[in-house]
């Protein structure tokens, strides 16, 4: 685990393109990162368009502008997963809205037969809310425009979308009292939210839950839940988990729920298993 203050750490802020919403059925076809300090600036950069093997939807062309001749002689994900393990290494990861990033992460390690990189990771957007309350709202495109962040390129193509991440973060650290200076360790016990790790063995490990959840996860198996909400209402409901996750002081598990058709979290305490669908 990284200590020191926060100008001595290493930071990845990461960024995918995808064929669409869903990590248990889409793809990716894009993935960036860049590599800095608070100290030194930024340190390196990675950027590969991927072959998704899949079609992209035309809808989502609009939006990334990747299309399928771009990608047609791109390397699947898997044969770019060395690269990436190479250098993300010992990093800690910011993405935002981390939960998607680390949704399809997770899954398309998992179907090429890797682990899940063990680094810490943060929420940009879940800092931002707290640290930047005057923006108008909390989209990464809407924050690199009120602020006036570097992006070196066109939005929703991941290597400026890392940028822009990357200067997101400087930009709320200072507004931190001690800014650099400030103890990583005391920067996440002030702010626990901003931490979103996919966990291999974390506090979630004596929850009775997570024996067939890991195993549901293992074997991409549907499961019935039932689950009560923050009003303590109860659904019952059929989702794909994708892996356990860590914010704050609880544990959750990120699914695709085929109730809502999208990608949700879900508490372990506030969820009840039922068995495989």
């Amino acid at each position: 685990m990284p200590g020191g203050l926060l100008k001595d750490q290493v930071f990845i802020a990461l960024d995918l393109e995808t064929t669409g919403l869903s990590a248990v059925r889409d793809r990716i076809v894009e993935v960036a990162a860049v590599k800095f300090s608070l100290r030194e600036g930024i340190l390196d950069t990675f950027s590969n368009l991927v072959n998704p093997q899949m079609l992209i939807p035309a809808v989502v062309i609009g939006i990334h502008g990747i299309t399928q001749a771009m990608v047609a002689d791109a390397p699947v994900f898997a044969s770019l997963v060395p690269a990436l393990q190479a250098f993300w290494q010992d990093g800690i990861l910011l993405a935002h809205n981390a939960s998607f990033d680390l949704a399809f992460l997770a899954c398309e390690l998992r179907r090429a037969g890797f682990a899940y990189p063990p680094h810490p990771t943060m929420d940009t957007c879940r800092l931002a809310r707290i640290l930047l309350p005057e923006a108008p709202n909390y989209k990464l495109t809407t924050l690199a425009a009120h602020f006036d962040l570097a992006m070196d390129g066109p939005a929703h193509r991941a290597l400026p979308d890392s940028r822009a991440c990357a200067e997101l973060f400087k930009l709320c650290v200072s507004r931190l009292p001690e800014q650099a200076e400030t103890p990583l360790e005391s920067f996440w016990q002030h702010y626990p939210g901003v931490r979103n790790d996919v966990m291999q063995a974390a506090v979630a490990v004596d929850h009775p839950l997570t024996p067939p959840l890991n195993l549901a996860i293992s074997q991409q198996q549907d499961v019935k839940i039932y689950y009560h909400n923050a009003r303590n209402e109860r659904t019952e409901r059929v989702v794909t988990p994708l892996f356990l996750a860590g914010r704050g002081t609880f544990t959750y598990l990120e699914a695709f729920c085929h109730l809502r058709q999208e990608n949700r979290q879900f508490r372990l305490d506030r969820m009840q298993f039922l068995g495989s669908a």
